[in-house]
């Protein structure tokens, strides 16, 4: 059971490398030439270096829909590439934890055992840390990186949030509608939950194998 917790962790943080952390989306509606139109953009953001960003629209003279995958700017200056850079590096970090756990955990030797249990509280930290560490430094990231508008809400002012109209502090032309929402992606809640799971390979079992029985969980490596 608790190495089935263990790889359970692991498939999550792993998951979490491959998809969205972060999306943010957005739709315009207004007239144009006696037409009205409605453009809708997205962008999401991923670990290791990686965005997604779509534009389509519906109405009268529209653009074709677009969808551009990139990297994040490489310059040290980028905070959005730098923030990311520290998450992914966490994750990463959580991941190599993890595979020493089950290394270690399967020891049968008592010292080896006592690591593996202090190496996955490590790792709980690290998952914990990671998708914390994007909620308290990406809205200052992005509002350093791109231009946010201002007076209103918007990502560069917060991480969850929506708007509407003149709350998203947009300037727009007459009858043009703006409505946004922005916040955590799947990534970002499978890096949480795969703390649970973790917890639960420490707390399930009193011993690790080699451990003589009645050995406390609380007991670190001497």
């Amino acid at each position: 059971m608790r190495l089935a917790c263990l790889l359970i962790g692991l498939a999550l943080l792993l998951a979490s490398l491959v998809v969205g952390w972060y999306a943010i989306s957005a739709d315009t509606t207004g007239s144009s030439d006696g037409g009205t139109f409605t453009l809708s953009g997205s962008a999401t953001y991923y670990l290791l270096d990686k965005y997604v960003q779509s534009i389509s629209c519906s109405g009268a003279h529209c653009p074709p829909a677009t969808t551009t995958t990139g990297t994040y700017p490489g310059s040290s200056g980028n905070a959005i590439a730098n923030l990311y850079g520290v998450v992914s590096g966490l994750v990463i970090a959580a991941l190599a934890v993890g595979a020493a756990v089950l290394v270690l955990g399967l020891s049968r030797r008592i010292r080896a055992a006592r690591w593996a249990k202090f190496l996955i509280l490590l790792a709980v930290v690290l998952v914990a840390v990671a998708p914390l560490t994007l909620v308290v430094a990406q809205p200052s990231a992005l509002s350093s990186t791109y231009a946010t508008p201002s007076g209103g809400a918007s990502p560069g002012t917060s991480f969850f949030g929506s708007c509407s109209g003149s709350t998203c502090g947009a300037s727009s032309g007459s009858g043009t509608v703006v409505n946004a929402v922005w916040g955590p992606s799947v990534g970002w809640f499978l890096c949480f939950v795969a703390a649970v799971p973790f917890l639960l390979g420490f707390f399930l079992s009193t011993t690790f194998p080699g451990e003589p029985s009645g050995s406390r969980l609380y007991d670190l490596p001497r």
